[in-house]
């Protein structure tokens, strides 16, 4: 549920849906995240004129058009362009009616971001996705049968820090040149949640240490723990700052 939410919210997850021209319905998709030096096509399931006007996202410049393409099944445009890990633009795309029409209300923002390896990226997702597991498997224990399995717990606590804290750093430098941009050096939202979910957790091992209950500390930072999951991804994500 979570793994599926977080694909569907926040600032990355493509645009989509469908316009109607002379009767048909075209789908479209919109991208706002793409990898730098592979394709990052904005497309029209079917031929459509239009074109796009683009720039750098929170600067003040002149826009720059392209015009779509048809290739015999799809109307695209491939935005290749060379930014630096991080930046962000921002589009509008406009389709030919009866005149031309903007299709989307407000500019698309899409942030380009460098290449990750899978042996990297993918551990990172599992960790920490298998840690919310566990912690599940212990909620339901400990509320239902008043047991812990404390192997369990220190083996979901071993998955989060590396998850979060070793692969997830080297994820952000692959991706965008940097190894922590939560607190105390920004604002990104995604390292402050990692951060906030340690913190969280030293609840209940202080608990577990000092041999008292756990299930209160446990249940509170269970609670948090799947609010803080709920946060959708990227959100005040790492951005380049164009001078």
């Amino acid at each position: 549920m979570f793994s599926f939410f977080q694909r569907i919210t926040g600032p990355t997850y493509p645009s989509r849906g469908s316009i109607d021209i002379e009767g048909r319905a075209i789908k479209f998709r919109f991208p706002r995240s793409c990898t730098i030096e592979k394709d990052c096509k904005i497309y029209f399931a079917g031929k459509i004129d239009g074109y796009i006007l683009y720039k750098k996202h929170r600067i003040d410049e002149e826009y720059t058009k392209l015009d779509f393409v048809y290739d015999g099944k799809m109307s695209y445009i491939n935005l290749n362009i060379n930014l630096p890990k991080a930046s962000k633009i921002e589009y509008d795309v406009f389709v030919k009616k009866s005149g031309y029409v903007k299709i989307n209300a407000k500019p698309v923002v899409l942030r380009f971001k460098g290449y990750v390896p899978s042996y990297l990226l993918v551990p990172h997702i599992i960790f920490m996705y298998l840690f919310l597991f566990l912690s599940t498997y212990i909620f339901f224990e400990l509320n239902f049968t008043n047991r812990l399995n404390k192997n369990i717990f220190y083996i979901s606590l071993f998955l989060f820090l590396v998850g979060g804290f070793v692969f997830g750093p080297i994820v952000q430098y692959y991706a965008f040149e940097k190894i922590w941009s939560g607190f105390p050096y920004g604002y990104d939202l995604t390292d402050n949640k990692t951060l906030i979910t340690l913190l969280i957790w030293i609840f209940p091992i202080y608990s577990l240490k000092k041999n008292r209950s756990i299930k209160k500390s446990f249940n509170f930072a269970y609670f948090l723990t799947t609010l803080v999951y709920l946060i959708p991804h990227s959100v005040l994500g790492s951005e380049y700052r164009f001078k």
